[in-house]
């Protein structure tokens, strides 16, 4: 889930500036296959949620980052698929400069992925900026996926090529973010994979829903 930026020098000379930069951020993030980024409906509900128990800020309509608005993000999903991660920061303008800093959060073991400051100049300011940030974005993040069916001797998932996977790249399945098989996979499609997973007792440990993640970059 992407807050807005936080203002770095109280109210912009454009208060709509945090919605327009989360906003070409969130589009950036929406042209990469391997980000699953919360939005369409399930945005709009946590967003008026958030809303309606702290509000929003006057003028802007933004959301802003604080520990008190987390726990309002897992409402409306079940307790094996919260959200993981959340990116958050601020910003500031100057004449024609703009400054963003975001950084990525990992909720399920209170890390930070990444620290992300960009800086740009010119017409093309925000546009540079977010696809800076959502590359980076893409280069920290696990790609995660679901099982879509169990076989006798493999499995087959949600994720492709499209997705930035490749033949013999190694997942995790995860349940409640806990390990509980590695695959390998063997066939790749541009949306759907086939998988073999390692052990002798796969076939009983796992599920069709279970969880698909790319092993964790340092």
């Amino acid at each position: 889930f992407l807050f807005d930026p936080t203002p770095e020098q109280g109210l912009s000379s454009y208060p709509d500036s945090s919605l327009q930069i989360s906003s070409a951020i969130k589009f950036a993030l929406s042209l990469k296959n391997e980000i699953r980024l919360i939005s369409g409906k399930e945005e709009k509900k946590i967003r008026s949620l958030i809303s309606e128990k702290k509000g929003t800020e006057n003028y802007t309509n933004a959301i802003y980052f604080s520990n008190d608005v987390v726990e309002y993000l897992n409402q409306y999903r079940k307790s094996d698929n919260l959200i993981r991660y959340i990116g958050y920061g601020s910003f500031s303008v100057d004449k024609n400069k703009i400054s963003v800093n975001y950084k990525l959060y990992d909720r399920s073991n209170g890390k930070f992925l990444a620290n992300i400051n960009s800086v740009a100049e010119n017409r093309n300011a925000l546009a540079e900026i977010s696809t800076r940030i959502a590359q980076k974005f893409t280069t920290v993040l696990p790609i995660e996926g679901r099982i879509l069916k169990i076989k006798s001797e493999s499995i087959i998932l949600n994720l492709g090529s499209k997705h930035g996977i490749k033949k013999d790249s190694v997942f995790s399945i995860v349940r409640n973010y806990n390990e509980i098989a590695k695959v390998k996979i063997k066939v790749l499609d541009d949306y759907i994979s086939e998988a073999v997973p390692d052990g002798k007792t796969w076939s009983r440990d796992l599920a069709i829903k279970d969880k698909v993640q790319s092993i964790a970059k340092e």
